[in-house]
């Protein structure tokens, strides 16, 4: 691989969940996609939106435990994303205006400096990606969602809704 590879030399055509695994080597992170066993698709089509919701399941076949994204490519708009991982754990999206995120970003960035509860490490508020990571870089026209600790035989079943222009 090229050292300037970029998020659309690895832009998902489909919704996919994947992870990333290094190598001894020193040579880039691969990305490695994780086995979908079902995947269902309801559209409500009107004038001019489309809503969609996708049912799927997914299955750890690796021996190790993975840190993964789950990847939808759609200009549209992710209404809610639910992850059941494993038999205990659920993950659920929340949507926050604009004016909400600006506000927690500041209180947990005070909270940092004055001690109460970041204890003072301002780099706990960075959202930035890593350049290296070419799936953590920004790309129009795609959700992403991080998860992590999907244990070796973990299914994950995963619900999404979304509009589509």
């Amino acid at each position: 691989m090229a050292d300037n590879n970029s998020i659309n030399d690895y832009r998902p055509t489909c919704p996919v969940i994947f992870f990333e695994r290094g190598n001894n080597t020193g040579d880039p992170a691969q990305i490695y996609t994780i086995h979908c066993s079902k995947l269902n698709v309801l559209v409500e089509a009107y004038v001019s939106t489309a809503i969609i919701r996708m049912e799927g399941t997914w299955t750890n076949r690796t021996k190790d435990t993975l840190d993964c994204v789950f990847a939808l490519p759609t200009a549209g708009t992710v209404m809610n994303v639910k992850l059941v991982i494993g038999q205990d754990r659920v993950l659920t999206t929340a949507i926050v205006s604009k004016d909400e995120a600006r506000d927690l970003m500041s209180t947990i960035s005070k909270k940092g400096k004055h001690g109460g509860g970041g204890g003072g490490d301002d780099t706990a508020t960075n959202i930035v990606p890593e350049q290296q990571s070419p799936y953590e870089q920004y790309t129009a026209d795609l959700f992403r969602l991080p998860f992590g600790v999907v244990a070796p035989g973990d299914d994950i079943h995963l619900t999404c809704e979304y509009l589509e222009p």
